[in-house]
């Protein structure tokens, strides 16, 4: 039986409905013949995400993981080539964009990570 290639999304989310992110959501989903098939989702505190930034790497750039929330939407919405997209979106606008602005995090580790959190 053949490895499914999982990617991830990652969006904020407020669970106590004050306007400032808790965490964020990771949905962890398959995308084969431009169809995206959604496995599981995760909350992911604030400091489970910190926890997960202690790999820095300065030499690995993550801009390429950063997308809009128009992006994300054409994304869900199969607008795009969806063979186009990072293994990893994560919405510009987020809580963990804005920890990834602070340092520059080696994607293949993060990958590794996020599979090791949907084990």
């Amino acid at each position: 039986m053949p490895v499914n290639k999982y990617y991830y999304f990652v969006e904020d989310l407020d669970v106590t409905d004050d306007g400032i992110p808790d965490g964020v959501l990771v949905r962890q989903v398959t995308i084969k013949d431009n169809f995206i098939t959604y496995y599981k989702n995760m909350y992911i505190s604030e400091n489970k995400l910190i926890e997960m930034m202690k790999h820095e790497i300065t030499t690995v750039k993550h801009k390429s993981l950063l997308v809009s929330n128009k992006m994300i939407n054409d994304i869900k919405n199969k607008n795009i080539d969806l063979s186009t997209i990072p293994r990893i979106v994560i919405s510009k606008k987020s809580y963990f964009a804005k920890l990834l602005h602070k340092k520059n995090i080696n994607e293949a580790i993060l990958l590794k990570d996020l599979n090791n959190l949907f084990k």
